[in-house]
């Protein structure tokens, strides 16, 4: 934190109206026709910097003088000149003696009237006159910029109508003298001065009631008029003289508005204005003294994050800008900052998430307040991420309908994307509850009858209703929305939207963001349940890759499998720095992202029985949940629930001892008794491809497990050939608590879609003993899948 200082103004007037009338200033002569003139000025003002306090001041050297010569009063004549006396100088001698450039006598007849200032009009002294007046003259002043140049301007008492007699001229100060001191605690003074005043006008040679007359006011300022200062001046306390021997503006009478204001700047601070009318000054008058005292408070800057560092997880800084100024009675006032990003590391600064609101927040003027900066997750890119972005994106106009498979539709829950760009998928119907050849969109014709039970116990919509036909598939989108409810990479998934006729879901993977990982998308209702949610699997293969080459053909992945990778977080900082206003203190923040080494495990989502929605996976070594970014973040809440609270809920994951599901339905994923290949509306399996049976399993043959792989191997025999598939040691979530079990990539467990009593039959590998073993589990388990093959592209799901 730093201190610095400012100001609080007092003003001090000295008014000075009497005159010395007992110093001769002119030594007269016996001829008593010699014009003689005896000159008096006002006591003790000090102007300009030496003070002119008497005639006999070595700085009063000048006066300029108009005669006019009438013969009746000057009153009663016409159009009087001063000819006689065309604006005269008379100096000041040496000796202290005041003399013409020649004799002037008396005129036998008739009177002399006279006008005087001081000093005679020079180049420099902003004083103008014309010689040759007609009336009560007139000088123009426009005070000069310099304070050195200005002088004290005076004038004296007219005298009229006078006849072989002394002329007593007795002078009036026609400025008004601006001065300042300051108290502080030993600040350095860069200037002081004054601005937005007149600076130029008319100035009447005679008094009325005492007082100098001006007019004709104009030339309000837009520069800084300064005072004179001595060398080095600073605000000390007690005040010590800051004001040169000739430091003190000499300014003309005014009354002061709005735009009046005095202006101080100390070094390394803003100039500051405080307007006149504050400071207790609402007219300058002629002859008066004005002294503002100018007494300091204490400035105090500081700007910290709560948080030391973010992670390549990323995270928050909470940013606490404190900015105050104390007067010297204890008043503390908050003030106003600016700040800027003056040094990041990288050019690209979008890993910081809310980078263009924080850069509004950054500018213009604050006041205290606390800011949040939101780190995002590191988006760094392992061999396969990099292949999945060498690849060419989808652009809008041809956005890819991911039901669309050779002219056929057929919706799914899971949906594969292996390129940039943009896509849709249909949302008038659920999960997998459409299959259809193009002429056929849309209507009830299209809709899959075999992917729900004709007889009890029947499937249910998000509402509890049951499915008994087919119309029951469909989804009202009237006043629905879509919206993205998680993923497990930083903007993996973006402008997720309903189409214009609200029968598609519209999405973008953007090519500087994909990489293999998950995400779900939800329709919500008008009053916003969620009524069908759907798994976007991001690969860097297509399922298309795949031939079929018998019933049990198997997938050979793991639904929403992500490969092992290297990730390596290089860190990344930015610097802000804040400068207060006024006193221009800077302080900076560093908001530093840390470098990190990752290794990513082999990972996919698990899934309870008989449930379409993905849980996430493990991730590294620490049997930790993926980080996930979106709205909705993985729940575990107690079950049993239904199964329309399920499919509104599709990231919480139900705990229990026994099965989530307070319902008995056997069928959620198929026939366990017939062995069908049908696909029901709650099968999480991409397009083509269904969760097996217990039956399908005994194609399989253990081979042995492979690090290399993270699984147990078996041989299958199909159609011309046979192969070696690896069902993956990723692992489960387990049932009662919704945590991963401690031997993560050491053993995987699988779902089949049969049921054996009120249980469920899974599979366990296990890398010890190469080990297999089929047996039921209770369905809240969380299992991985691997799916097979239950047609060929097109024409059955």
């Amino acid at each position: 934190m730093r201190n610095i200082s400012y100001v609080l103004v007092i003003m001090t007037i000295i008014c000075f109206f009497s005159c010395k009338d007992d110093d001769l200033n002119e030594t007269l002569s016996a001829d008593s026709d010699l014009i003689q003139c005896k000159i008096t000025i006002p006591e003790s003002f000090q102007t300009k910097g030496s003070p002119i306090d008497s005639e006999k001041d070595p700085l009063f050297k000048t006066i300029g003088l108009l005669g006019y010569k009438t013969d009746v009063s000057f009153e009663n004549t016409t159009n009087p000149t001063s000819a006689f006396f065309p604006n005269v100088e008379v100096q000041k001698s040496s000796t202290g003696n005041w003399l013409f450039d020649k004799k002037y006598y008396w005129p036998q007849t008739g009177y002399l009237s006279f006008f005087a200032y001081a000093p005679y009009a020079t180049s420099t002294n902003g004083i103008t006159i014309n010689n040759l007046q007609t009336g009560v003259p007139t000088l123009d002043y426009t005070v000069p910029h310099a304070v050195a140049d200005q002088p004290d301007l005076m004038v004296a008492a007219q005298q009229l109508n006078l006849f072989k007699k002394e002329v007593p001229l007795a002078f009036s100060h026609a400025l008004a003298c601006i001065g300042f001191e300051v108290n502080g605690n030993n600040v350095p003074i860069d200037s002081i001065g004054i601005t937005g005043v007149y600076t130029t006008g008319s100035l009447l040679l005679s008094l009325t009631n005492g007082m100098p007359v001006w007019s004709n006011l104009s030339g309000l300022s837009q520069d800084f008029y300064k005072v004179g200062l001595v060398s080095s001046p600073e605000a000390t306390n007690p005040s010590q003289p800051i004001m040169s021997a000739n430091g003190y503006l000499m300014m003309i009478p005014q009354s002061l508005d709005d735009n009046a204001a005095i202006v101080v700047k100390f070094k390394g601070m803003d100039p500051k204005k405080i307007l006149l009318k504050n400071a207790g000054t609402a007219q300058w008058k002629a002859g008066n003294k004005y002294i503002y005292s100018l007494k300091e408070g204490t400035y105090s800057f500081s700007a910290a994050a709560q948080n030391n560092t973010v992670d390549y997880t990323g995270g928050i800084y909470n940013l606490n800008i404190n900015s105050i100024y104390t007067k010297q009675n204890g008043e503390v006032v908050n003030m106003g900052w600016t700040a800027k990003i003056i040094d990041p590391t990288t050019k690209d600064t979008s890993w910081i998430s809310n980078m263009e609101e924080l850069r509004n927040q950054l500018g213009g003027s604050n006041l205290n307040r606390t800011l949040t900066a939101e780190i995002g997750a590191f988006t760094s890119t392992s061999d396969i991420d990099q292949f999945l972005q060498q690849k060419a994106p989808v652009d809008s106009l041809n956005m890819i309908d991911l039901s669309l498979i050779r002219n056929y539709y057929s919706s799914s829950n899971c949906y594969l994307v292996n390129a940039p760009g943009w896509y849709k998928f249909p949302c008038w119907v659920m999960g997998n509850g459409m299959l259809s050849s193009v002429s056929s969109m849309y209507n009830t014709n299209s809709l899959n009858n075999s992917c729900y039970k004709k007889t009890a116990p029947f499937f249910v919509d998000y509402s509890g209703n049951s499915i008994t036909k087919d119309v029951d598939l469909l989804i009202n989108t009237s006043g629905a929305s879509a919206d993205l409810l998680w993923m497990d990479a930083l903007n993996l998934i973006t402008k997720v939207q309903l189409s214009a006729d609200k029968n598609y879901i519209m999405f973008y993977v953007d090519p500087n963001t994909i990489r293999q990982g998950s995400g779900v998308i939800a329709i919500r209702d008008a009053t916003g349940h969620i009524m069908w949610s759907w798994h976007i699997w991001v690969n860097a293969w297509a399922l298309t890759d795949f031939t079929y080459n018998g019933r049990t053909n198997y997938y050979g992945n793991n639904i929403g499998v992500c490969y092992p990778a290297t990730y390596t977080y290089p860190q990344r900082s930015i610097t802000i720095e804040f400068t207060q206003n006024q006193s221009n203190l800077k302080t900076q923040v560093v908001l530093t992202q840390t470098s990190e080494l990752i290794e990513v495990y082999l990972n996919n989502p698990y899934y309870q029985w008989g449930r379409k929605d993905p849980m996430p996976g493990a991730y590294g070594t620490t049997s930790q949940t993926k980080p996930l970014y979106g709205p909705q973040q993985y729940k575990v809440e107690p079950g049993p629930v239904p199964m329309s609270q399920a499919i509104q809920n599709p990231n919480v994951f139900y705990t229990n001892s026994g099965n989530w599901s307070s319902e008995n339905n056997n069928y959620l994923w198929g026939d366990p008794i017939n062995d069908s290949y049908d696909k029901t509306i709650y099968d999480p399996s991409p397009i083509s491809f269904i969760v097996p049976s217990q039956n399908m399993l005994s194609v399989l043959k253990v081979n042995k497990w492979s690090d290399q792989y993270v699984g147990l191997g078996f041989i299958y025999s199909y159609t011309g050939g046979s192969s070696t598939i690896f069902f993956m040691g990723t692992g489960k979530r387990i049932g009662e608590t919704g945590g991963f079990n401690s031997n993560v990539y050491s053993n995987g467990f699988y779902w089949t879609n049969t049921n054996s009593g009120d249980q469920y039959v899974g599979m366990e590998v296990a890398k010890a003993g190469n080990s297999v073993q089929i047996t039921p589990y209770n369905s809240s388990q969380g299992f991985s899948i691997m799916p097979v093959q239950n047609a060929p592209y097109p024409p059955n799901n």
